[in-house]
């Protein structure tokens, strides 16, 4: 199957078709040819009119100022993304499911697919808020840009700095100022909070103009019941990972947090297919149309390769698909290219699409009575024709008992004792970063040190029994992210990670500041002691 061409107008979607069908009497998500009645009419027909008025007055306008400024080497998250995530929407969900979808399930993935990504968009006054010298932006920076723009700041106001050196310097501050805020969005785009102050903005513009600029609430609403506060769930989850759609109400433990059967007005949202339709939209708009040629070539005319350079590599993957299809074994990317590194990136975004589709579809695995409602199958493929070089995926594999063995005997610890210390020292860092976390929630809890890290040594049962010498903590412990990304990748760490950089400056915020003494070892357990 290939995806019809995307819509020049939010009114010609399928979705919004769908529900003017049901506002004229033409179609019922009953089923059997059931009549709606007036009122249900009348509200489809409202619901239908206010979700026009939301995307043509407010989305498209803010979409369409994410591609400036901050987010201007990133791929397109205009109105052209929006209206294509929700047409993708309709075409990926089974069509037997397509005809039973319910008003409400029609508003939300309309207004989910305009929403998730409004909040890149920023203000003037935005901007000069996150870019004022009091920001915690600069906090978030890793150390080596921080040192880096700290010295170009010195350097600028030096008396000796000569005028072209001067420009030169503020040219290169305006770039890396452009960069930490590009990615700043990014990061902060899908927080609750970034929701909930764009709409409360745009419900104050409604105060003031409210013949031109139409009433959020109403527009999230079918029957008079809201159903924003899920919208905006459905939102943040799309920033996340795919087991998030199975997990419980934050609020009401004994309910999921994205139930099947939410009950708006007189009908029901399946919340679970709806997150999920949303995020594997999202990474399915991968061609083309996100990356214009003439825009690409006007904001990347350097001499940076794809190689060198992460937008020209983010953008040129994006123009070496020319079309794509959905079959009956696979989803298939098709294209040309002249770069082995832009078709490495194709190759490597379809593992991480066939990922997303693998886990998205596991939430609905774990559900017995859960079948996947989409047509979407778990496999994608790359077919790229390459033109002056032979694309061979080949790769370097490791002997992993041989690996274990290097990295846990002597080549690491030529004294056992610094082994020991390393696992000491990580038990202390998880037992300081709990209790500076713990003092963001609550500054008056005093943590209790009572048996804190334990070091017990344990002799075999028999000589031929492994001694096992264990360091226990009641630190913050390690959750599958953490195993997956840090423990389980040699070489990396959690506390010389953004993440933990960002969650330091945090820290900071609240006076609760956090230093790592661990600085030995590759965080795995010593085989020889």
């Amino acid at each position: 199957m290939k995806i019809p061409e995307t819509p020049i107008c939010v009114e010609s979607l399928d979705l919004l078709k769908r529900l003017e069908d049901y506002a004229e009497g033409r179609a019922s998500w009953k089923g059997g040819g059931s009549d709606l009645g007036s009122n249900v009419k009348n509200a489809c027909r409202a619901l239908h009119t206010r979700l026009v008025e939301a995307v043509n007055s407010v989305f498209k306008y803010i979409l369409d100022r994410t591609t400036t400024r901050e987010l201007d080497t990133f791929t397109m998250h205009d109105q052209l993304h929006g209206r294509k995530v929700a047409h993708l929407m309709w075409h990926i969900i089974d069509p037997k499911r397509r005809e039973q979808l319910t008003p409400p399930e029609i508003g939300m993935l309309v207004l989910a697919a305009h929403l998730h990504d409004a909040t890149m968009a920023l203000s003037r006054e935005e901007r000069e808020t996150r870019l004022a010298p009091e920001s915690e932006l600069w906090e978030r920076a890793e150390p080596e840009v921080q040192a880096l723009l700290q010295k170009l700041r010195l350097e600028i106001i030096n008396p000796t700095c000569g005028e072209s050196r001067r420009r030169q310097i503020e040219i290169q501050l305006s770039q890396a100022h452009e960069v930490l805020l590009s990615l700043d969005t990014r990061e902060r785009h899908a927080k609750p909070e970034r929701y909930l102050e764009l709409l409360n903005q745009i419900s104050s513009y409604h105060e003031k103009d409210k013949t031109r600029i139409p009433d959020l609430d109403e527009c999230m609403s079918f029957e008079g019941d809201s159903f924003k506060n899920k919208l905006i769930e459905i939102c943040v989850s799309h920033n996340q990972g795919a087991e998030t759609l199975v997990e419980t109400d934050r609020e009401t433990y004994e309910r999921p947090r994205f139930p099947r059967d939410y009950p708006i007005g007189s009908v029901t949202a399946d919340l679970h297919l709806i997150a999920a339709a949303l995020r594997l939209a999202d990474i399915l708009d991968f061609d083309r149309e996100r990356t214009p040629p003439l825009l690409f070539h006007y904001l990347l005319p350097g001499t940076l390769s794809a190689d060198q350079n992460i937008s020209a590599l983010e953008w040129g993957k994006h123009l070496t698909i020319s079309s794509w299809e959905i079959d009956e074994t696979a989803v298939v990317f098709r294209g040309r290219s002249s770069n082995h590194i832009l078709h490495h990136a194709v190759v490597q975004f379809c593992k991480a699409i066939q990922e997303e589709f693998t886990a998205t579809n596991a939430t609905f695995a774990a559900l017995e009575e859960r079948k996947w409602p989409l047509i979407l199958p778990l496999s994608v493929n790359a077919e790229i024709y390459e033109e002056g070089y032979r694309y061979l995926p080949y790769q370097f594999e490791l002997d992993d008992q041989k690996v274990y063995e290097l990295l846990m005997g002597g080549a690491i610890y030529n004294n056992p004792l610094v082994a020991i210390r390393e696992l000491v020292q990580n038990a202390v860092d998880a037992c300081s970063y709990r209790d500076a976390l713990t003092r963001v929630q609550d500054e008056s809890v005093n943590p209790n040190t009572q048996n804190r890290i334990t070091v017990r040594y344990q002799e075999g049962a028999t000589p031929e029994d492994s001694r096992i010498l264990k360091v226990t903590d009641t630190g913050s412990g390690m959750d599958a992210w953490i195993l997956e990304r840090w423990f389980l990748k040699v070489g990396r760490s959690f506390y010389a990670s953004a993440e933990f950089a960002r969650d330091r400056a945090e820290l900071r915020k609240h006076k609760c500041d956090f230093a790592p003494v661990s600085e030995f070892g590759i965080g795995l357990r010593p085989k020889n002691l």
